[in-house]
């Protein structure tokens, strides 16, 4: 595993905690911007669904160099952060809400900035090991074309074989 350089898990660390850190005070602007008018659940439920999907593009473009993701995993990823950021920042709005008989936005914020930062470092792994890592580049790239089979290795061994058969006259063939 490559640590410095470009595509180190170093570089890429930094670059990921920096898009975490614009998406985590995002999160939180956007929670504390709907507290007033929406239950803390459902503020914190709006601002991880949008900073989640935001952040797994900025990810995508500026942590891992604009990665394809390979098949579906950039959408299981994202529902499973998401689930994950949920179910874990809710649970710790519930508990400083059972500690706490009337809890700030400061307080809750600083809940939901724990968890976030708790996430971050599974998310970091996923994205990196399985989203756009070696493993996932390599499933992406192992039948390059049309899929179900017929890349370019097999349509050049299809005419390889027409050519064959003189069903298409080969190039000396066609010189005379």
């Amino acid at each position: 595993m490559m640590l410095t350089g470009k595509g180190g898990v170093l570089g890429q660390a930094a670059k990921f905690a920096s898009v975490g850190a614009v998406s985590t005070l995002a999160s939180i602007a956007i929670y504390a911007a709907l507290r007033g008018w929406l239950s803390p659940m459902t503020a914190n439920v709006v601002a991880v669904t949008v900073t989640t999907v935001a952040g797994s593009e900025l990810h995508r473009r500026f942590t891992f160099g604009g990665a394809r993701a390979a098949g579906g995993r950039m959408l299981v990823q994202n529902v499973v952060s998401g689930v994950w950021a949920c179910s874990s920042s809710s649970l710790g709005l519930f508990l400083v809400a059972s500690l706490v008989a009337t809890p700030t936005v400061d307080q809750e914020s600083a809940v939901l900035l724990a968890m976030s930062v708790i996430g971050g470092l599974a998310r970091f792994a996923a994205l990196r090991l399985w989203v756009f890592g070696v493993r996932a580049r390599g499933l992406r790239t192992r039948r390059p074309g049309l899929g179900f089979g017929f890349g370019p290795a097999r349509w050049s061994g299809v005419a390889q074989r027409l050519a064959n058969l003189d069903l298409i006259p080969s190039t000396a063939a066609q010189r005379s």
